[in-house]
């Protein structure tokens, strides 16, 4: 039981380490404040993909700062989040630690990204609310 948390713990933390498609040529970034972020995610359901398999996640933001985090073939596990100053997004894996990632928005198309500290990205959907999670 603790191998399967570990490789999930890993698997999406590796997912967003290896976030490698930049956003758009010519597209103007605008990096979130903390406060935006936590309107943003807060409530809502984020979604997208990671890794050189594009392995799918969808994750629910409870705003009690519990996500229900579900990486396609694995099951759904429990994390805490939480944004902390100046501007960072934070999951609490456990064992594999705290990840943190800075969200910013393009400007040209509105759409979200994640951003590590190298400055690789990773495109970033944002629904409304407690969405299903589905992997069609």
């Amino acid at each position: 039981m603790n191998r399967n948390r570990q490789r999930c713990a890993w698997v999406f933390g590796a997912a967003m380490a290896v976030a490698t498609m930049g956003t758009a040529h010519g597209a103007e970034k605008e990096m979130l404040s903390a406060s935006e972020i936590l309107e943003l995610v807060s409530g809502n359901t984020l979604s997208g993909v990671f890794g050189a398999e594009n392995t799918r996640y969808a994750q629910r933001n409870h705003r009690s700062g519990i996500t229900v985090v579900n990486i396609e073939g694995l099951p759904a596990r429990l994390i805490p989040w939480f944004v902390k100053e100046p501007a960072s997004y934070c999951e609490d894996w456990a064992d594999d630690g705290v990840l943190c990632y800075q969200i910013g928005r393009d400007t040209n198309s509105g759409t979200y990204f994640f951003q590590r500290a190298d400055g690789s990205t990773s495109e970033l959907t944002v629904e409304e609310g407690a969405q299903p999670f589905t992997f069609k």
